[in-house]
């Protein structure tokens, strides 16, 4: 590795470590934060309003999305099914483990 490469990593390890600070300082949330809890919300709505229309209509829309991108369709239903039974579980392991972090 040349030195300008390094001196590159270097700058970009460091710049990345003062946002991050900063975000912890600020409590600023990564947007893997606030997919994270988009995600586990729409489960959430999902397992308590099954009949809910709009939660449907989103669980089928992330269901062509993946077929899209060439994924199982029966598949992603199981995986999707899955993820609904365990929102909550996996709600609080975040959060928890987004407490214990900062």
């Amino acid at each position: 590795m040349s030195k300008r490469q390094k001196y590159s990593l270097d700058a970009h390890a460091e710049t990345e470590g003062r946002r991050r600070q900063d975000r912890l300082e600020t409590g600023t949330p990564k947007r893997d934060d606030v997919g994270r809890a988009a995600l586990h919300a729409m489960l959430r709505v999902l397992r308590q309003h099954p009949d809910f229309k709009e939660g449907q209509s989103l669980r089928l829309y992330t269901i062509r999305l993946l077929r899209t991108a060439l994924f199982n369709e029966a598949e992603a239903e199981r995986v999707i099914g899955d993820m609904i039974v365990r929102a909550d579980h996996d709600r609080e392991e975040w959060i928890y483990g987004r407490k214990f972090q900062v």
